[in-house]
């Protein structure tokens, strides 16, 4: 059989799709497979894409991920891309098809980013008994799956056990790999994102009297109802200043317990809606950051937000409320505003709206800190982490390669930012306890309601029409729920 028959018939039983728009040959180069969830435009796969553009010729590099749906960033031609087709029908499981795939291709480095889904997880387990270096490569903050208990809390434990198969395991900020050292005992490497945007050195001394806010605003996370509540104070103190929101919106999501949507609750602020500007998704986001004077995030949580280097690069200072991490990229008072509640965020916003001599020295500060970020550097980075792991013949050299490298040298963390780190976890105790507190009271309602209900119950074989009375009941339980919400 030859290699490319042969490579099709693994694939079949994997149930794993490729194009195969090249022939596979021997390799000549080593092999990197990268793995994603999803394959689309986004942050993580922004970042991987400048990954892959910038070590094609090197390595020979494969892209693991589920069926691409919708837009997508391009890759070069010679990457070859493997879908995987749906858990549902196939008998293994990602972790065992994936590995496989890597084994099948003599795979020299695996680099996973879906470390918060167990069928992605096990795959370091699998690869670690095959001698295939592994990098994890975590995106999301430390902090980020704790505050999700109720969807995440299995995803957390099991990564939290399996945190010693990979490598190298890897965090965006400093304070995440420290909290992860500490945790885990075990040596964890700082890799922030690139800047992926070239510098920009046009002087505009006059730029519009606008506020930009960018993410991908579906994701309830990153909060859009503040931007509007906080553009609504700024807009009655300045009646010029305009708002460009880039990124998709989601109208319906709910962000309190109100039952409110976003559409609703921005039709009740009567925002002046003609200064304000929906761009939606593009690529082409360049035009924007350089009409922008400012930028708000108003996020709950980032791993890295790479809109703070871009707005940078672009001389945007940027306000935002304080998360663990932010500080690798903001320092208060220098390139931008760190806040503690909206008030402070207007204020913030209308100093560099009116005072130019504040926002002249941010605009220049913004750009020299972006300079730290610069996409050459961040990927040497990748390069020496790449050649550790590779001429490595054993953990303790890796570890030890890592911990003598300047490259991967970080500053302690200052106290305060410990400091905000447990204020962090006090508001996810403070919000578990809630949400169980709130669970506790729908359950009792619950058990009232069905005790009430019993004797309706117990007439159910004496009806004719039993659904009537099925429908009653469950009524009568909906509403219960909807009370105590």
């Amino acid at each position: 059989m030859d290699e490319k028959n042969e490579i099709k018939e693994v694939l079949d039983i994997l149930k794993i799709k490729s194009k195969l728009g090249k022939e596979f040959k021997e390799k000549k180069k080593p092999r990197l497979m990268i793995c994603c969830n999803l394959w689309m435009i986004g942050g993580i796969e922004r970042v991987m894409q400048q990954l892959i553009n910038y070590f094609e010729q090197k390595y020979e590099i494969v892209l693991v991920s589920y069926v691409v749906q919708g837009k997508a960033y391009e890759l070069p031609d010679s990457v070859e891309h493997f879908y995987l087709e749906n858990q549902e029908d196939c008998a293994y499981s990602i972790g065992y098809r994936v590995s496989k795939l890597a084994i099948f291709l003599e795979t020299d480095l695996y680099i996973g980013n879906a470390n918060l889904a167990i069928e992605f997880l096990e795959i370091y387990e699998y690869l670690q008994k095959s001698n295939i270096k592994t990098i994890m490569m975590n995106h999301t903050s430390w902090i980020y799956p704790y505050k999700y208990e109720g969807f995440l809390c299995k995803e957390v434990e099991y990564r939290n056990q399996i945190i010693d198969k990979p490598n190298v395991v890897c965090f965006l900020t400093n304070i995440f790999s420290e909290l992860a050292e500490n945790t885990f005992n075990r040596t964890i490497v700082t890799m922030p994102n690139p800047n992926t945007y070239t510098n920009y050195n046009e002087e505009i001394d006059k730029r519009e009297e606008t506020i930009i806010a960018v993410a991908r605003f579906e994701d309830s996370i990153k909060r859009l109802d503040k931007i509007f509540r906080i553009y609504k104070k700024l807009s009655t103190l300045n009646s010029s200043v305009k708002l460009c929101i880039v990124g998709n919106i989601d109208w319906n999501v709910q962000y309190e317990y109100n039952g409110k949507t976003l559409k609703k609750m921005v039709e009740e602020l009567e925002i002046p809606m003609e200064r304000v500007e929906y761009v939606g998704e593009t690529t082409k986001i360049e035009q924007y950051y350089k009409r922008a004077k400012a930028m708000m995030l108003t996020s709950e949580t980032e791993g890295f937000a790479m809109i703070l280097t871009e707005a940078g690069n672009y001389g945007v200072p940027v306000v935002s409320y304080y998360y663990s991490g932010i500080e690798d990229v903001i320092e208060d008072g220098k390139n931008g505003f760190l806040v503690e509640d909206e008030d402070m965020f207007v204020n913030k916003l209308n100093i560099l709206l009116n005072d130019e001599k504040i926002y002249h020295y941010m605009k220049t500060n913004t750009q020299k800190f972006a300079e730290r970020f610069e996409k050459n550097k961040i990927m040497k980075r990748w390069e020496e982490l790449f050649a550790i792991l590779l001429t490595s013949k054993s953990q303790e050299e890796i570890d030890n390669r890592i911990a003598t490298n300047n490259l991967f040298t970080r500053m302690p963390s200052d106290i305060k930012v410990y400091k905000k780190c447990i204020e962090e976890y006090q508001e996810i105790l403070e919000g578990i306890i809630r949400r169980t507190l709130r669970c506790e009271d729908i359950m009792y309602n619950l058990n009232m309601q069905l005790s009430e209900s019993q004797e309706e119950i117990k007439m159910l074989k004496n009806l004719t029409n039993k659904n009537l009375l099925i429908k009653k009941i469950m009524k009568k339980l909906h509403n219960g729920i909807i009370k105590n919400k």
